[in-house]
């Protein structure tokens, strides 16, 4: 109810931090008296917060760019064109991100990126 309280006082920031462990299960909402559907309200304010309040990511907005001007379309018609054996080896071979990485990992490989 925290996170209710919040959105009631029109606290997004404060909403979408308090309902960050709700798990949207409807257990809160099947026991409410008052028959509100709590996990509505958190969904609302975690798209709200990441709409309006959550600092934009200036990268996306570069890497949007890099696949309109189709810097991708010759690596995906050339995955397309491969066979499945190509295709599994691919896979396999890919560098795979470290469980415990922090922000600054990166791949060797940045022909993707």
């Amino acid at each position: 109810m925290d996170y209710m309280a919040a959105a009631m006082r029109g606290d997004i920031a404060r909403l979408a931090e308090l309902s960050f462990d709700c798990v949207m299960c409807g257990l809160c909402t099947s026991r409410c008296p008052a028959e509100i559907c709590q996990y509505n309200i958190a969904i609302l304010g975690r798209r709200l917060y990441g709409k309006y309040v959550a600092p934009k990511a200036t990268h996306l907005t570069s890497m949007a760019e890099e696949v309109k001007k189709g810097k991708y379309e010759p690596m995906l018609q050339e995955l397309m064109k491969a066979d499945i054996d190509t295709l599994k080896k691919l896979y396999t071979a890919r560098e795979i991100e470290p469980e415990q990485a922090d922000e600054s990992w990166a791949p060797k490989d940045k022909t993707y990126l």
